[in-house]
């Protein structure tokens, strides 16, 4: 039997012994129905109830149909889980259609869009070019994406809503669509050329016949320089992996790119923000910052001291615990089958060995295990991107290519929507009345 999942929430507020009547549905109450509860100070009413929630850690922003987790926590992309997804072997063209344009493609839909991707990758704007060029080769990746993607936008400044007098994308569904792709494939080709200077090799453009994975890896470098065709394995390796990264609801980048385009900017520009803000430790930057904290580990012996040190709260452990999933992250095993396919063990990366010390410790330990600490995806997930042939520093941003899909979904889904400028309050714990300097 099914459980109600609509409503009424009965409220005593025992400061003015008045009662309330809040509708539930979906599960959920609207934080604007607890305005009306209002308490008295110096005997004139305050200002309604107001929900303090640090970090979100348990408000819906908005209703979405894009991905919700089967039993097992694992995603269910519009109701596809990841099997039937690996099942039908399914390509960056199949989600995009699927997540951003809302309904698996045809064979015919999805060439038309595998044409579309093509030939905006192929149109690099020169300025963009000398964006990342204008760079030391040894400079952090984040800033030449940042910078490229900034001139990127540039380069089309008829599609900044502002320029043009207002909304541009909102309640219009054509070029939210276009726009949606054009930033993605932006994406694509700053990574590629970002990646290329950094390596000092020259840019391979993207080539009309080809996938988007095929041309992301050829303008990443990560090609065979004659067949200019990347290694199927990789291919298939990420893809997959890409099905597992998609989306996993309502992220941090993923915020972001909400809460920037509840202004109506354009996609591109809610791209940014999203990229920025995923590089911190805290989010997809735990990648890098696992790695490096295996560096200064060094070796597999020193790994009981710097457990202890985490303990204490003198370190910290990136890549442990979850916001989401409280015990084991289902799609560690995923991850951990993927890097079997491609061969890498701690013979290959031995930075391996102390993660795999790391986590057999800390499943003995009662601090650990008492508080349902243990590996993440991001845990892991480093050595997966470092296998494909990204640096550390960008790990970030290789998983960014997969993320946009969910980036760019819930921005197109968001433009069908009501509209709501984010605009959050904040509860003053300040001082009551301004100390003139007589006073002091």
């Amino acid at each position: 039997m099914a459980h109600p999942t609509n409503g009424t929430l009965f409220v005593r507020d025992s400061r003015t012994k008045q009662e309330y009547e809040i509708p539930i549905v979906d599960n959920a109450v609207l934080a604007v129905d607890f305005k009306n509860i209002r308490g008295y100070s110096d005997g004139s009413k305050m200002r309604g109830l107001l929900l303090y929630d640090p970090g979100l850690q348990n408000t819906a922003i908005k209703r979405s149909q894009i991905s919700s987790s089967d039993a097992r926590g694992l995603p269910m992309i519009r109701g596809y889980s990841v099997e039937q997804l690996y099942s039908l072997q399914s390509d960056f063209e199949d989600l995009f259609h699927l997540m951003v344009l809302g309904k698996y493609p045809t064979p015919e839909e999805k060439e038309i869009l595998r044409h579309t991707f093509a030939q905006e990758m192929i149109n690099v704007p020169d300025t963009v070019v000398a964006a990342i060029k204008a760079f030391p080769p040894s400079s952090t990746g984040m800033s030449m994406m940042l910078a490229g993607l900034s001139a990127y936008l540039a380069s089309y400044d008829h599609a900044i809503p502002a320029k043009q007098g207002g909304n541009l994308y909102h309640n219009n569904p054509r070029l939210a669509n276009k726009a949606a792709i054009k930033t993605t494939a932006a994406y694509a080709v700053v990574l590629g050329l970002t990646i290329s200077h950094r390596k000092g090799i020259p840019f391979a453009p993207a080539q009309a016949n080809k996938s988007f994975y095929e041309n992301l890896f050829n303008m990443m470098g990560m090609a065979d320089p004659i067949t200019k065709l990347p290694n199927p394995l990789y291919i298939d390796v990420f893809r997959r992996a890409a099905i597992l990264n998609a989306d996993n609801g309502m992220t941090h980048s993923t915020f972001l790119t909400l809460v920037a385009g509840s202004a109506l900017p354009d996609p591109l520009s809610c791209l940014i923000s999203a990229t920025s803000a995923a590089y911190g430790p805290l989010h997809y930057g735990a990648q890098e910052a696992t790695w490096n904290n295996l560096i200064e580990i060094e070796t597999k012996e020193n790994v009981p001291a710097f457990l202890e040190q985490v303990k204490r709260r003198e370190r910290r452990l990136f890549g442990y615990g979850h916001r989401v999933h409280k015990t084991e992250d289902p799609r560690l095993a995923i991850i951990k089958g993927l890097l079997k396919e491609l061969n890498v063990s701690p013979a290959t990366i031995p930075l391996m060995e102390i993660a795999y010390e790391i986590d057999r410790l800390a499943a003995l330990d009662q601090y650990f295990t008492s508080r349902g600490l243990s590996a993440n995806a991001d845990f892991y997930f480093g050595f997966l991107i470092h296998a494909f042939g990204f640096d550390p520093d960008m790990i970030t941003l290789a998983n960014l290519a997969m993320r946009i899909l969910g980036l760019m979904a819930h921005w197109r889904e968001a433009m069908d929507q009501e509209i709501k400028l984010f605009r959050p309050l904040h509860i003053y714990t300040g001082p009551k009345q301004r100390i003139t300097a007589a006073r002091l």
